[in-house]
Formats: C-alpha cells, sequence, structure tokens
C-alpha cells in the first residue's frame, strides 16, 4: 500500500497542471488500451507474470475484431504441421512473405513475426483452439505458400476468442486482470520529460478519470470505421462496411498526440482481397 501511495502521489506530482478530473485511478503495472486479440495476451501474460493489469475497451465486450474476423492465421513449423508430416521452418515463412510481397515488407518486423507464430500457435492449441480438419492450407487470397501453414477454427475469429477468454478468466476472478468497458481513452499522461505514466478516460456517464502504470500497452490501432483517418493514412476514400464499428484509431491518434510518428503505411493493406 505504501508503495502504491508514492506512486500515485509521483504520479501526480508529475502532471501537476493538468486539468480537474472527476476520478482518481488507482496504480497498475499495466494499462492495455483496447482489449482485443493483442490485448488480451498481453494481458494474461503480464498476469502471469505477478504484474496488476487494467484493460480498457471502448466496447461492451472484450474481443475486438475477433468478433467479426475470419481469424486466419500463418505459423511454421507448429505442431500441426508436424502431426501431418509437413516440415516447415520460420526461415522458410520469411522467404515466402518476401517473394509473394516482392521484397517491401519490413525485415525486422518481418522476422519478428515468423520466427514467434508457431510457438503462439502451439500455445493456442495447448489451450484448446481446434483448426479445422483439413488445415493447414497453403493459402486462399494471394500467391500461396511453399507449405501448408494457414489454419483458422470453425467460429473464425471466434475460435481464437474462446481460447484468450478462458484464459483470462482466473486472472479476472482474482482480481489481478480488472476491465473497464465502454470506457474511452481520451488521452496519455506524460511527466515532464515526455515518459508515459498512464492515461485519462470518459465513460458513458461522462465521467473522467485518470488511471496511473508503470507501463501502457496501445493495442487498439484499428482505424477502418473511421473514415476520415482511414484516407488520412490510405489516401483514398473507404468503400466497405465490413469492419469493427470500435475500429477507430484511437491508437493513431493517442500515440500522435504524445509525441509519436507513423511509418510504414506504404505496405499496409488494411482490406486485404477486397476492394
Amino acid at each position: 500500500m505504501r508503495y502504491l501511495r508514492r506512486s500515485v502521489l509521483k504520479a501526480a506530482a508529475a502532471l501537476a497542471g493538468t486539468t480537474a478530473i472527476a476520478k482518481l485511478g488507482r496504480a497498475w503495472d499495466l494499462i492495455v488500451v483496447g482489449g482485443g486479440n493483442a490485448g488480451i495476451p498481453a494481458a494474461i501474460f503480464a498476469a502471469q507474470r505477478g504484474a496488476r493489469v487494467l484493460i480498457i475497451d471502448s466496447a461492451a465486450q472484450l474481443g475486438g475484431t475477433l468478433l467479426l474476423s475470419t481469424g486466419q492465421m500463418s505459423a511454421a513449423g507448429t505442431q500441426l504441421q508436424k502431426s501431418k508430416g509437413i516440415a516447415d521452418s520460420p526461415q522458410s515463412h520469411y522467404d515466402d512473405v518476401m517473394r509473394i510481397s516482392g521484397n517491401t515488407a519490413d525485415p525486422e518486423l518481418l522476422r519478428l513475426a515468423v520466427f514467434n507464430a508457431a510457438p503462439v500457435f502451439d500455445w493456442l492449441t495447448d489451450h484448446g483452439f481446434k483448426a479445422l480438419p483439413d488445415h493447414p492450407i497453403t493459402g486462399t487470397t494471394h500467391d500461396p505458400y511453399s507449405h501448408a501453414r494457414y489454419a483458422w477454427g470453425r467460429e473464425g475469429g471466434r475460435s481464437i476468442l474462446k481460447v484468450l477468454l478462458e484464459q483470462l478468466q482466473p486472472h479476472l476472478d482474482s482480481g489481478r486482470v480488472q476491465t473497464l468497458l465502454q470506457t474511452e481513452v481520451t488521452r496519455l499522461l506524460q511527466a515532464r520529460d515526455g515518459a508515459v505514466r498512464g492515461v485519462e478516460t470518459n465513460n458513458l456517464d461522462n465521467e473522467k478519470s485518470q488511471h496511473f502504470a508503470r507501463y501502457t500497452v496501445l493495442s487498439c490501432g484499428g482505424y477502418t470505421d473511421n473514415r476520415a483517418l482511414f484516407e488520412k493514412y490510405e489516401g483514398h476514400r473507404s468503400y466497405s462496411q465490413a469492419t469493427y464499428p470500435f475500429s477507430q484509431g484511437a491508437g493513431y491518434t493517442l500515440g500522435e498526440a504524445a509525441g509519436g510518428y507513423i511509418r510504414g503505411g506504404q505496405n499496409h493493406t488494411p482490406l486485404f482481397g477486397a476492394v
């Protein structure tokens, strides 16, 4: 308790001069903004390591785009592949993506993705995820992979979400992870040196609160339902309505307002396989 009080007082002092707020939240080890397919695992693994975690989401339920997506995953060297006699490797996965993208993919980000994909996929299957019986496959909406490594579940993204929520529930029950739903993060709270110390929120009752944390994760980057941001970042209008209504680009606006910048947009395809 003494540590928590000191943390709150230090954060409040560092933020001297900010406007008055309705409520002051407790101090956390980690605040996760956006409870979807990135935010929920971040909360799970942080809680497993003893962290106190707050998940904030503007929707009424956790899940994000997993509630709508097909949940297609590609991973090389998985237990599923081995069980079907498919010899594959992350390097082959890397080479395939470079071939398919015409060598435009970011090498650093690509290696981070493909060399960690199999452990993530195996973790899901170890905890109950079941791919369709004829999976993995080589692909459907782009030039095929050299090996069958695409897989998804019968309920699409919800097949993944079911596993994540089951793994999150014990941490919710213990109170180590708590959630604030139907709550918007309006800004990142920063110290004078620019370091992020927490977030300010606004709920449905228009109550503003501040929540402080050692670390803050923005896992809320989708902007496909924000037509102004879509046109800004993609360079043309959005002609699709097949998107998640809470994909408003909060991660981008919050990050930029705190001094961040966006890069790599030239390699981004927001609606793969669609107009």
